[in-house]
């Protein structure tokens, strides 16, 4: 049976049944022309009705007569990327209030002439700094990218700028973090690079694009190894280099002791490692080169070395709790991994601003068997609070909670749900 009797036959049942409605589906089934199925997208109450008319519609004028009228913007959107007309698009950049709208639309024109034009006056930044990165004319780039208020717009320009004298002072000096970090990152010259990852103090969005674009080792290894740098910046830095000899300095020189950590991980010079698992004034450098020997020997004395260091570090005091929850603790490597140990370069952190809740021997016996039930060391259930427990608690505070005091807060307790 033809399609068209189907329909007919099934608006037929659907009245004789008592519902004087043809379902939505079915009238965009039924629109037998371009005209129809533009006036279902315009009227059709049902949303999917209009998505449906409109992904059928293929004139031009009609399409741009939705985007101008309709009231689903989901309906506006999808016509007017079905719009490939210059003249139609043209008319709607301009002339469209939303600013959305108009943006789209300049997305989709590829008249020079008029994007300059938009480029350069249309009121909203958004759809300025469309039609920026639309541009080819090097000249007009370069005076949106130093002259227009908007420091979106200054982006979308700088983004097609090619003159790197003019990016090069754009990196430098503009206010704004991202113009900088784009000019940055259509930098060619590796010296202002690293001048720009070492000396610039406010982004380290902008310092750390600079270093990404670096390839000179020697440069790298600079960067890597000044002080003027953040040490986050640094580390990037020591991601890309690939020169041993550079990497076994940076970390033997650095002050920075994260710094010397990023870079011992890459190193494979046993002799190296070795100098600096048993050398290094920090515990976890001297850790970490003690991992990355192959000499098992040598790796089992640097970390019993290490080990020793540490076990002394962590000691709570006997007797009273009270006393001993006055001292952070430490977690040992075999509670909750190396990233416990980390606290040893903070022996002295502070506590939680949190209140400690009381300790009461029952909650405390609760939270060891919670805690030892989720395979953390806590020593005896006995109710007692002693540097076992701290140690075991702020363990599972590095994995689970921000706070990482070692107190038995009601933080702690609620989130070992715990009644």
């Amino acid at each position: 049976m033809p399609k068209i009797a189907i329909a007919v036959l099934c608006a037929v049942q659907l009245l004789v049944s008592g519902c004087a409605t043809i379902p939505s589906e079915m009238s965009v089934d039924l629109a037998t022309s371009q005209t129809e199925l533009a006036k279902i997208a315009l009227e059709e109450r049902d949303g999917a009705s209009r998505i449906m008319a409109v992904k059928k519609i293929t004139d031009q004028t009609l399409l741009a007569k939705i985007v101008l009228e309709a009231r689903d913007d989901r309906v506006r959107g999808m016509a007017l990327r079905k719009l490939d007309d210059g003249a139609l698009l043209a008319g709607i950049a301009t002339e469209c209030e939303e600013p959305w709208i108009r943006a789209i639309a300049v997305e989709r024109i590829d008249d020079q002439a008029l994007l300059s034009r938009i480029a350069v006056d249309d009121r909203e930044a958004v759809v300025r700094s469309v039609a920026a990165t639309r541009l080819v004319d090097q000249a007009l780039l370069a005076e949106i990218a130093t002259r227009d208020e908007s420091p979106n717009v200054r982006e979308g320009a700088v983004a097609k700028l090619a003159d790197q004298a003019l990016l090069s002072e754009i990196a430098m000096d503009d206010s704004s973090t991202y113009v900088r970090k784009a000019a940055v990152e259509r930098l060619a010259d590796q010296e202002l690079l690293a001048r720009i990852a070492i000396e610039d103090k406010d982004a380290f969005l902008v310092c750390r694009a600079a270093v990404e674009r670096l390839s000179d080792q020697a440069l790298l290894a600079k960067v890597a190894q000044d002080g003027r740098s953040a040490a986050s910046v640094r580390i990037v830095a020591i991601a890309k280099l690939i020169d041993e000899s550079k990497l076994v300095k940076v970390a033997m020189s650095s002050n920075d002791r994260a710094v010397r950590e990023a870079a011992v991980e890459k190193i494979t010079n046993e002799s190296a490692l070795a100098k600096i698992a048993l050398q290094d004034v920090d515990p976890n450098v001297r850790y970490a080169a003690s991992l990355q020997l192959a000499n098992q020997s040598q790796q089992k004395a640097a970390v019993d070395v290490v080990d020793s260091e540490i076990d002394e570090m962590v000691e709570a005091p006997k007797g009273n709790p009270t006393e001993a929850s006055l001292l952070p603790v430490a977690p040992k490597r075999d509670n909750c991994g190396w990233e416990g140990i980390q606290y040893i370069e903070n022996t002295l952190a502070s506590r939680s601003d949190e209140p400690e809740v009381v300790n009461n021997a029952g909650l405390v016996e609760e939270i060891e068997i919670k805690l030892s039930s989720l395979g953390y060391e806590t020593g005896k259930v006995d109710g007692v609070v002693d540097g076992k427990l701290r140690a075991a608690i702020r363990c599972f505070q590095i994995t689970a909670l921000s706070n990482r005091s070692g107190a038995i807060t009601r933080a702690l307790v609620d989130q070992l749900h715990i009644e």
